[in-house]
């Protein structure tokens, strides 16, 4: 059971309307999705292999922004290419 739910566009959201105070809560966010999607998931899905790649990027993306400077709005640009990049792949991996 998901106790505290969230997706992407209420992420997207937050991001427009500006109710992130620091990064580091917009990258609690983050991971908390993708770790919902992991327990929500089978450990042998496509979902929870993505989900589980796009929690370890979201915490390399959260430390090369940091490290770079790169705004939170940015990260939406950055965070959709790679997601679209991962589904394409996992879609094609065995099952």
């Amino acid at each position: 059971m998901i106790k505290k739910p969230i997706d992407f566009n209420k992420i997207t959201q937050k991001i427009q309307q500006g109710n992130y105070e620091s990064m580091e809560s917009m990258l609690t966010d983050v991971t908390h999705m993708f770790d919902n999607a992991m327990t929500f998931n089978e450990s042998d899905s496509i979902l929870y292999k993505v989900s589980a790649y796009h929690f370890l990027f979201s915490i390399v993306a959260f430390a090369a922004m940091v490290t770079e400077g790169i705004a939170m709005s940015d990260w939406l640009i950055v965070g959709c290419l790679c997601a679209a990049e991962r589904v394409l792949e996992a879609i094609r991996l065995p099952r």
